[in-house]
């Protein structure tokens, strides 16, 4: 190699091979300060020196020798950034590069003090620490050793989770459907004739869907009849499956109309045929299956004496459908009374305005959710009066029996839903910097802080209440109410009745909670879709892949785990924290041994 160097001539063309042979030391010497500019940036008078030094070279510029040109190393030094020694510093973009990199990375453990938190950032944040705080409590709440806390707070983890699938499962199923009907659709604020079209067409597809949603309650609890983990999840998540269509529905006919009278025509039309579609569904049940249902099944079991080992698998499947259509319409009808109500107080314009409220709109709405949480006492009371005099209130699928619960639930849901709305306003008026995104999971955090602490309270109250109804029965000298003389019965009604409209509002609390997480995620889901390029222009596929992992990921973890927890009574509760209690002090016993 040196003697083909020395015989070479100083005019000669350096060949490829012997400039890569001759110049790796300077190429190596010229990648280290390329490396160590993102790390520190040139301060003060350097930076123009610097940036002369650092210059781009045009590709194949060649010097006078023929040897191709790098770029020089800096005259400068930055130095003592950080507590650092003076390190050569080179640029190797613009002067934005420079300007974003100013500030040198400090020590491990060390605070700047001056680095801006972007959104994202701020976000992330919350997230780890509002998850962490929730998953501590609902451990805390699963081993509380009160029965009662036991059973709602299994039961408001799986209403989370159910509603949270069956909203991913709704939107997946609503968009693909939409997408493959309606492909081309006109701008936002347009008023020409084939948009009007898209939205009768629309609104025509959302009332097939939820039509679909109701049968689909029926046929699934028919199919699992004979498995009790299935038909719980089955009765949970069409239940809600089939409320959010109904919402969907009606939020879609909200926006196509802004007459109040409207609204309460279709508000009294919905509510006259979610009626009829469940009697026609319990006369197709009726149809198909025989026996009848209701009052028609119970008398038809002390006719023939039908033994008790056929009639409870009877009893369940149909008591199920029953629950979950209940649940589905009662979620429906008060997101809808909610929407009434709201645009009466504040009007259709600002009821959709979910930012820049006022302290006195927050008051206006607190005195309407403290109107809808005396509703289900009162109803309660009501009920408990009528019960005494009709033999269907014994029956719980009798229509005597549904319309009761429907109403409570439906008070108690709508409660929920302005609670919701209540939480979500007060959150952005006391943090108006912050995003929608994360002002939803904000407000998640402390209803659903603001929630439990409810829950403790009120099942506080009801077990006093409880522990009164019992103290007079005794004192009566019955075990029953009906043995009881009048005074003492009603005593005991009014005690056993407060305890009922207790746990009624926190069944609704817990459906609160349910509802703001699901709000929250969808938002963030909504984020990631837009965020990412490739799934926002191909956003119902993206739609429909997140709604299937999702499902693939909890949907089994939540029928082996959550479901037989929530499924379990508060007398099974009560034995397991006694078996518990029972067998800590041998387990420990024999863990020493």
């Amino acid at each position: 190699w040196l003697k083909s160097i020395a015989r070479s001539k100083p005019t000669d063309a350096p060949s490829s091979a012997r400039l890569r042979r001759q110049m790796w030391l300077p190429r190596a010497a010229g990648l280290l300060p390329l490396l160590l500019s993102d790390a520190f940036a040139a301060t003060g008078a350097g930076r123009e020196e610097v940036a002369e030094a650092s210059r781009p070279v045009a590709v194949g510029q060649r010097d006078a020798a023929g040897l191709p040109l790098l770029p020089p190393l800096p005259r400068k030094l930055n130095a003592g950034v950080a507590g650092h020694a003076e390190v050569p510093v080179l640029l190797t973009s613009e002067a934005g590069q420079a300007e974003a990199h100013a500030g040198a990375a400090p020590e491990h453990g060390e605070a700047t003090g001056e680095h801006e938190v972007d959104e994202v950032a701020l976000t992330t944040s919350h997230l780890l620490i509002g998850f962490m705080v929730a998953n501590f409590v609902l451990l805390y709440l699963v081993r509380w050793p009160d029965a009662n806390i036991r059973n709602y707070a299994w039961k408001m983890m799986s209403s989370t989770i159910s509603i949270y699938l069956a909203v991913l499962l709704n939107n997946a199923i609503k968009d693909t459907a939409l997408y493959a009907v309606l492909r081309s659709r006109c701008d936002e604020g347009s008023t020409c004739a084939e948009d009007l079209v898209h939205q009768r067409i629309e609104l025509v597809i959302r009332f097939l869907l939820f039509v679909s949603a109701f049968a689909l309650t029926n046929l699934l609890c028919c199919r699992f009849s004979h498995h009790p983990r299935l038909l719980y999840a089955s009765q949970a998540l069409s239940g809600h499956v089939t409320a959010f269509a109904g919402i969907g529905l009606f939020r879609n006919f909200a926006e196509q109309s802004e007459d109040l009278p409207i609204l309460w025509v279709a508000f009294l039309l919905i509510t006259f045929g979610l009626v009829a579609l469940r009697f026609a569904a319990r006369f197709l049940r009726t149809s198909l299956f025989g026996q009848g249902e209701g009052l028609l099944l119970q008398r038809y079991l002390d006719m023939s004496g039908v033994l008790r080992l056929y009639q409870v698998p009877v009893e369940e499947w149909r008591e199920a459908i029953c629950e979950a259509e209940d649940e589905g319409c009662s979620i429906f009808m008060s997101y809808m009374i909610k929407i009434l109500v709201m645009a009466h107080i504040f009007g259709l314009e600002q009821e959709d305005l979910m930012h820049g409220h006022t302290t006195l709109d927050l008051q206006k709405l607190f005195v309407a959710q403290l109107c809808f949480v005396g509703a289900p006492i009162a109803l309660t009371f009501w009920r408990r009066r009528l019960d005494r005099e009709s033999y269907a209130a014994q029956v719980h699928t009798s229509a005597y029996a549904r319309i009761m619960s429907c109403l409570t639930i439906i008070a108690a849901m709508s409660m929920s839903w302005l609670a919701l709305t209540f939480f979500f306003w007060s959150t952005a008026r006391f943090f108006p910097s912050l995003s929608h995104e994360l002002v939803e999971i904000t407000s998640a955090a402390v209803l659903t802080g603001c929630a439990m602490v409810a829950i403790i309270m009120l099942d506080l109250c009801a077990d006093k209440a409880e522990q009164v109804a019992e103290e007079e029965a005794v004192q009566s000298g019955y075990s029953g109410i009906n043995g009881m003389n009048l005074e003492a019965r009603k005593e005991a009604s009014v005690s056993s009745g407060l305890e009922k409209a207790i746990r009624a509002l926190i069944d609704s609390f817990a459906l609160a909670v349910g509802l703001s997480w699901e709000k929250a995620f969808h938002a963030a889901l909504h984020t990631v879709i837009k965020s990412t390029p490739v799934m926002d222009r191909h956003y119902v596929i993206s739609q429909g892949l997140l709604a299937l992992g999702n499902s693939a990921l909890i949907m089994p973890a939540w029928l082996t785990i959550i479901v037989p927890l929530a499924q379990m009574s508060v007398h099974q509760h009560k034995v397991m924290i006694e078996l518990t209690r029972q067998q800590g002090p041998k387990a420990r016993e024999q863990g020493m041994q």
